[in-house]
């Protein structure tokens, strides 16, 4: 798996962008989540992720996951913990982020009356 050590690669770059500028997240129709429970939940939820950013600190459980996407067609890099680490915006990070396509939910309330 090739390794990112650069804060300046193009791929940290634009997760960064989705990361803190809603207009990016817009403009890409991508979101990013973060944590083993969250890509775990996003691929039980047949959610589509375009790259998954791991590092060496990442458990068995989200290396499954991150399996799974990549099985799914998603691009897996790993990075360097302190890049990994720098992007996120958790106190204890675990090792993984998700980029996801956003994707349409349907709504289930019911239309108002007024």
């Amino acid at each position: 798996m090739p390794m990112i050590t650069s804060a300046q690669n193009p791929r940290l770059q634009a997760v960064r962008a989705l990361l803190n500028r809603r207009a990016e997240r817009d403009a890409r129709s991508a979101f990013v989540v973060e944590g083993v429970r969250l890509a775990e939940e996003a691929l039980a939820g047949g959610w589509t992720a375009r790259l998954v950013l791991t590092s060496a600190q990442l458990s068995e459980r989200g290396r499954q996951a991150a399996a799974g996407f990549a099985a799914r067609g998603a691009d897996l890099l790993e990075v360097e913990p302190r890049l990994l680490d720098s992007l996120s915006g958790t106190e204890s990070p675990q090792g993984i982020l998700a980029v996801l396509e956003r994707r349409d939910l349907p709504c289930r309330l019911p239309p108002i009356s007024w």
